[in-house]
């Protein structure tokens, strides 16, 4: 457990960190079209579907790095004077609803990727980019914020027993 915990940190980890990078050309290219639209009276056709793919991108793959830093929006008044263990117990029921939330949607984008795949889906907007690359990678992101999942769900359990794990990613 231990070992999966470490592997699926490090890969979330990674992921962050390079799509971290994402938001620059997201602004260059915002930066471009403001002023190719304003200053020159020249829009582009491209602008927004690239924009709206490096968006769509950085937030499918960014999820599972979210997750594992635990920097996910939350309302915690009640839970706040709880103690860890009595966390990690709630979190172990919630863990598993999540789970189940996120196996269905990565089995949907599974199946939404593979689709796209064998239709070589493009965007039906002018510019016309293909589809089927972020949707596999959308397919991944999900994917490895459900592992995320598991390996936070597997932590919790082990709090809730009274071990603490030592998880250092």
């Amino acid at each position: 457990m231990r070992r999966f915990y470490i592997i699926i940190g490090k890969i979330n980890l990674f992921l962050g960190k390079v799509l971290l990078w994402t938001i620059l050309p997201i602004s260059a290219i915002v930066m471009f079209e403001v002023i190719a639209r304003y200053v020159f009276n020249r829009p582009t056709l491209w602008a927004w579907d690239v924009n709206v793919q490096l968006l769509a991108l950085m937030a499918t793959l960014g999820g599972g790095y979210v997750l594992l830093n635990d920097d996910h929006v939350r309302v915690d008044i009640l839970v706040a004077k709880f103690s860890r263990r009595k966390r990690a117990i709630l979190e172990s029921f919630t863990g598993i609803l999540t789970i189940i939330a996120l196996g269905i949607l990565t089995w949907h984008l599974c199946d939404v990727a593979v689709t796209s795949v064998k239709y070589l889906e493009v965007h039906w907007s002018t510019f016309a980019p293909p589809v089927y690359p972020l949707r596999i990678l959308m397919a991944f992101g999900s994917l490895m914020l459900f592992l995320q999942a598991i390996a936070i769900f597997l932590k919790n359990i082990l709090i809730s027993l009274g071990r603490e794990p030592v998880l250092e990613v």
